[in-house]
């Protein structure tokens, strides 16, 4: 307990810090100059040429007062620099990809609250391991079904296997480095039982042929139903159980690509429609507990805390799929 305080205040030592030279750097063009330096160096910036470098820090300078005005709103969240700072609106479509699934197939149940009673809160959070990063392709469907399959594994065999999203993105036919569609992903999982280990089918940001054969089956559990939850009863009712993916509406904006904590809202999101799919893992009375998939640098070493005591019109409940799960070898009864 005590090195989880330290580490916490840590924490909010150094995100004090980073608000601190935000402020300074939105209005001082020396300190936004130093700021834009440290940037390059700790995210390994090499822009082509010196129009590239001056385009870029135009798009930093620009993020970085409205990271400011967001933190001096004081509205429950704290924002900082990532690496989303100096993209382009182009580039960093590539970082979200989801579809909505409009129809639910055949072979999706519809989750009923009563089947499961609800805690006060829950958290799958411990049975994980490091955030995953997605890169500039647009899997996040393909992360969100992994994500859902290995809290599955984990709490069904006792420790954690990062299983592989790659043979997803390549072999399942859910979607691409575009978009693509997490209730198809799980079905794939579903339908295959032969997912890969990270490290035997190793992710990159890219969509190849299909390898799978190649590699002996690292999952162990066998997936016997996908679920969808609909609603906040019904996701708190299935994540009582279980991590479930989630979809979001228009998650992007500043306050969300440049999150680092607090609880974010509706309102902190920008508009359009830039869909992204994550992985539920837990909630409390006020808020949903998420697992992104944009490595640990990006908010509480890569989860957030979304709000869950407004109108849902973000999303999280509407396209919500969880899954049920036996050792492997067992049949269903």
């Amino acid at each position: 307990m005590k090195l989880l305080i330290v580490l916490s205040l840590v924490a909010l030592c150094a995100a004090n810090v980073e608000t601190d030279a935000i402020k300074l750097a939105a209005d001082n063009p020396q300190k936004l100059q130093t700021l834009f330096t440290q940037f390059r160096k700790e995210n390994h910036r090499v822009y082509q040429n010196a129009v590239e470098a001056r385009m870029r820090l135009g798009i930093f300078r620009n993020f970085v007062k409205e990271a400011a005005k967001v933190n001096e709103a004081q509205d429950g969240i704290t924002v900082g620099v990532t690496f989303f700072a100096d993209l382009t609106q182009e580039e960093k479509v590539q970082y979200h990809g989801a579809n909505i699934t409009e129809e639910v197939g055949e072979n999706i149940e519809q989750w009923l609250a009563g089947e499961v009673p609800q805690a006060s809160s829950v958290s799958h959070r411990s049975r994980y391991g490091p955030i995953k990063n997605q890169g500039n392709c647009g899997s996040c469907w393909a992360f969100g079904a992994v994500g859902v399959t290995e809290g599955f594994q984990s709490m069904t065999v006792g420790r954690y296997t990062a299983l592989s999203e790659k043979q997803v993105l390549d072999c399942s036919g859910a979607g691409s480095c575009h978009s693509g569609y997490h209730a198809k992903a799980l079905e794939y999982i579903r339908n295959t039982n032969k997912l890969a280990a990270d490290s035997q089918y190793t992710y990159r940001a890219v969509q190849s042929s299909c390898s799978a054969g190649n590699y002996q089956n690292a999952m162990q559990i066998r997936v016997t139903r996908i679920w969808q939850a609909r609603g906040d009863s019904n996701l708190a009712s299935a994540l009582s159980r279980g991590p479930v993916a989630v979809l979001l509406y228009n998650f992007h904006g500043v306050a969300v690509e440049g999150y680092k904590a607090g609880v974010l809202r509706s309102e902190h999101h920008g508009p359009g429609a830039q869909n992204h799919i994550v992985t539920a893992v837990g909630y409390t009375p006020s808020h949903w507990e998420l697992r992104n998939s944009w490595g640990t640098w990006w908010g509480e070493q890569g989860y957030f805390k979304h709000d869950r005591t407004r109108n849902n019109n973000i999303g999280i409940s509407d396209w919500a799929y969880t899954m049920d799960v036996s050792s492997a070898g067992q049949e269903e009864e």
